[in-house]
Parts: structure tokens; C-alpha cells; sequence
């Protein structure tokens, strides 16, 4: 399928890539529903093989179902070395606690309460101590943590 590219379209697309090229990039994205905004950033995500997510909103979605998909892609992405891009829409913000995660995520890299203790041992369990090993740092638990 051929495609054609509006300059703006092109523009936003270049600085989506420049975002998704950092290490621990965000990024929002404001305009008019339709406007194509999660178009640009599925096919931002497609040029970096990156894996697009995004919430499904079900009935009965609460808090505890949206932690658990960040904890679930944390896990893809920290343990298992998976490139993620996560989009978030406004629809999709059902409680503000999806937000007060999010705002916890980008500042401070992790999500209060996020993990249990099984869960912490999954993080520093063999799994990701062949991840450290193969990145050639020490086995340590403060570098596993």
C-alpha cells in the first residue's frame, strides 16, 4: 500500500522517533481525536521494532487490573529485554490513580506498592542474573534491584 505523507505528519513522526530513541523517553501527544496521533506513534514504534501497548478497557477495569498490566510490561521490559512503547489516552484514564502511577513511573522509575515479595524474587532470580551477567556487571543485589 502506498502511503502519503503530509509535512506536519512527517515532522511529528521525526520528533516521536528523536523521543523514542532516548533511554526512558516520554512524550504526549495533545490534539483533536482522529487526528492521528496514535497512528504516528504505532508507526514510530514499528521503525524502532518496538512493541506497541496500550491498555484494554474492559468492563470492571479497576486499579488493581491497570497495575497489574504495568507490572506485566515492566517485566517484558526489564527481565525479558523487550522494546515497549505504552500509550495512554484520555479515555482510557478511568481512576486519577492511573495517572498518580504513571506521574511515579516517569519520575522515579518505579510504582509504590507496585511489587510483592514473590515478585521482587522473580526480579532477582535467575532470570535476570543472566541479564546483568550478559551485560558484564557484577552480580550484585544492589544492581539487581
Amino acid at each position: 500500500m502506498n502511503l502519503v505523507f503530509f509535512d506536519d505528519a512527517i515532522l511529528h513522526t521525526l520528533r516521536i522517533c528523536r523521543v523514542l530513541r532516548q533511554s526512558r523517553g516520554s512524550l504526549m501527544c495533545i490534539g483533536m481525536g482522529g487526528s492521528g496521533k496514535q497512528s504516528l506513534i504505532r508507526m514510530s514504534s514499528f521503525m524502532y521494532d518496538m512493541q506497541f501497548k496500550q491498555v484494554e478497557i474492559v468492563k470492571g477495569f479497576n486499579q488493581k487490573m491497570f497495575r497489574n498490566f504495568i507490572k506485566e510490561m515492566m517485566f517484558d521490559s526489564g527481565i525479558h529485554a523487550k522494546k515497549i512503547s505504552f500509550v495512554l489516552t484520555d479515555n482510557q484514564i478511568l481512576d486519577e490513580g492511573f495517572l498518580e502511577d504513571v506521574n511515579n513511573l516517569l519520575n522515579t522509575g518505579e510504582i509504590p506498592n507496585l511489587m510483592q515479595a514473590e515478585d521482587k524474587d522473580l526480579v532477582t532470580g535467575d532470570e535476570m542474573r543472566k541479564v546483568v551477567t550478559d551485560m558484564k556487571k557484577l552480580d550484585t543485589m544492589e544492581i539487581l534491584q
